[in-house]
């Protein structure tokens, strides 16, 4: 659901990343920085770049934990495609629970208060 609204909408599956990748229709990249002219290009790329740390985060996590997502899976695509997902589940449900042992405090970036976000974006 888009902010604001009450309908829903099919939203397509992209990637996110960096200026260094190329514009694609399936690919998310931030505004450059010379054509940040108004408000909704500089809010677009400060939400950009927190969901690109949450999945970078999300994937430090995994394959500091998992070991075999650290190396070369050797395994059919379609095994390789149920172990991650298999581990998506068991990481979700481990963050849900909060096990400190999982994620230690600390061990993965935390995101600002609103506050100060909202200053970031607003200068």
């Amino acid at each position: 659901m888009l902010p604001g609204t009450q309908e829903t909408l099919p939203m397509p599956y992209v990637f996110v990343g960096d200026e260094a990748f190329p514009l694609k229709k399936y690919f998310m990249r931030p505004y450059p920085g010379r054509s940040i002219n108004s408000q909704e290009k500089r809010v677009f790329n400060y939400r950009l770049s927190r969901a690109r740390r949450v999945v970078e985060n999300a994937f430090g996590i995994m394959s500091q934990r998992w070991r075999i997502l650290f190396k070369m899976m050797c395994a059919s695509q379609a095994k390789a495609v149920k172990v991650v997902q298999g581990l998506c589940v068991l990481h979700n449900f481990l963050c849900i629970v909060g096990d400190p042992i999982y994620v230690p405090p600390g061990y993965a970036d935390t995101p600002e208060r609103m506050g100060n976000s909202r200053r970031l974006l607003e200068s």
